[in-house]
């Protein structure tokens, strides 16, 4: 059985393929707003599991920009979240720092004591009051001084479950938050990166890497040195003004510069 977005596996859970993330990039090109694409956003994660997740991103160097801030999190949390001003102890900034993926959560509290502040700690346990147990960062752009952000991928799950989901299908996860990133930077009229013009080979390299395969095994499969192939990639970042490959590969599915 099978939805636009996701397989349904024989054990119930969902996954997102190829043919899922392309049809989630086609329909957030046709939503007219960024309510309709939050909207877009918050039906595909919840079928991976991911219920309760959160965009932000600040642009610290125009402060005349608002925030761009969108949450699944219950009314209460974010009316309390204004009123006690919690952004003071709000680690998710901290996870901007690194493109890294951190763990996020109350079930994973213990495990980040060595980061947080008793604080943060503190607020990491209020904000499991509204369900959210466990969660995963994905920065698309690390703090700076002009403009940085991410998402925090939470969910009811606890801790064996979510782990049990990154591993089924974390890396399409991570690339449908980048798609829904770009997308809604785009509505948000942000300034574009110029055409890229990519070459064959960056092109080739880049849907390589949509299927999961690492420098190694790309450098086999074309029959190029891995220095080579990491060329490539790097020429495809330079070019789309990525900061990783995976936003790179984000950008030119985007784009339509590669089909997958």
């Amino acid at each position: 059985m099978q939805n636009r977005y996701h397989i349904i596996r024989p054990n119930g859970a969902s996954a997102p393929c190829a043919e899922s993330l392309l049809a989630l990039r086609a329909d957030l090109d046709h939503c007219l707003d960024l309510a309709s694409k939050w909207h877009l956003a918050r039906g595909f994660l919840a079928g991976l599991g991911v219920d309760l997740p959160i965009y932000m991103y600040l642009r610290p160097s125009a402060p005349q920009d608002r925030p761009m801030i969108f949450s699944a999190m219950p009314d209460w949390w974010a009316d309390h979240y204004l009123e006690a001003e919690l952004a003071a102890t709000d680690p998710f900034f901290k996870t901007c720092h690194t493109l890294a993926p951190v763990p996020t959560g109350r079930d994973y509290v213990q495990e980040n004591a060595y980061m947080l502040s008793a604080e943060e700690a503190e607020f990491i346990r209020q904000a499991g009051e509204t369900g959210l147990r466990s969660g995963v960062s994905c920065t698309v752009r690390r703090a700076n001084a002009g403009h940085f952000g991410g998402w925090n991928f939470g969910s009811c799950l606890p801790r064996p479950e979510y782990e049990a989901l990154l591993r089924e299908h974390g890396a399409g996860l991570h690339l449908a938050g980048l798609l829904v990133h770009q997308s809604f930077q785009e509505s948000a009229a942000q300034t574009a990166p110029p055409p890229s013009c990519l070459s064959p080979r960056e092109r080739e390299c880049l849907l390589w890497l949509a299927q999961g395969l690492r420098t190694a095994q790309i450098a086999d499969q074309i029959g190029l040195a891995s220095v080579t192939v990491d060329l490539h990639l790097k020429g495809a970042r330079k070019k789309l003004e990525a900061a990783t490959r995976e936003e790179a590969l984000a950008k030119a599915i985007m784009s339509g510069e590669i089909s997958l």
